[in-house]
């Protein structure tokens, strides 16, 4: 009826009470949320919340346009396999670095992104042996690889890691056709002392690349 005055009222299972509004200045109806006997308490994002409190909680998603429609990005769970190829995954470029001892610099591919690996470079010295005895100079070395040419059947040789002869045999080579061969160590063969020839048999040469 014009000129009453209108109260909205509230059951608290007891009584009824007169909802109250925020105020004069802002008549806002004011509600908060519950749950059982604690309030949800919504607070600016810098306060503090206690472990007691409880909080509105909200959960967003990803998506992406991809070209029709907005699909969701879904998520890689630990230990996935076998995953189908409708799989909305996050795409990301990713590049394998390689340490060169300093730094790290990016490993390439070739033009059908294939990615090659190929021994380190060397600064290869290549001698070639016709009789027993010492290959090279004395000292330390790293055989790369052995080229052997045999001039007969039965072609026999041996080396040994010495600088004098008469050391135990560190790699030999029988063969019975007369069969030329190229023999690579991957990792190359090291040697301490030096390359030594023990025996030369029916062979015509011997070529050695070490470092």
């Amino acid at each position: 009826m014009e000129g009453q005055e209108r109260l909205i009222y509230l059951w608290n299972g007891s009584e009824w009470v007169k909802v109250i509004g925020e105020s004069v200045a802002n008549p806002n109806l004011r509600v908060r949320l519950y749950g059982g006997a604690n309030f949800i308490a919504v607070t600016q994002s810098a306060a503090a919340h206690a472990r007691t409190n409880y909080g509105l909680t909200t959960y967003s998603a990803l998506y992406a346009d991809d070209g029709t429609n907005l699909s969701r990005l879904d998520m890689l769970l630990a230990q996935q396999d076998a995953l189908a190829n409708t799989f909305n995954g996050l795409g990301v470029t990713s590049m394998l670095y390689g340490f060169n001892g300093a730094t790290f610099d990016r490993l390439r591919t070739d033009g059908l992104g294939v990615l090659k690996v190929s021994k380190g470079d060397i600064q290869p010295t290549r001698v070639r042996k016709t009789s027993t005895g010492r290959v090279g100079v004395a000292g330390a070395k790293k055989l790369f690889w052995i080229a052997c040419s045999p001039d007969g059947p039965s072609a026999e040789w041996e080396i040994s890691d010495s600088d004098v002869g008469g050391a135990a045999i560190e790699y030999d080579h029988f063969d019975t056709d007369k069969h030329s061969d190229h023999i690579d160590f991957n990792p190359p063969m090291e040697f301490a002392t030096g390359i030594w020839v023990e025996k030369f048999d029916h062979m015509k040469s011997l070529v050695f690349c070490y470092e």
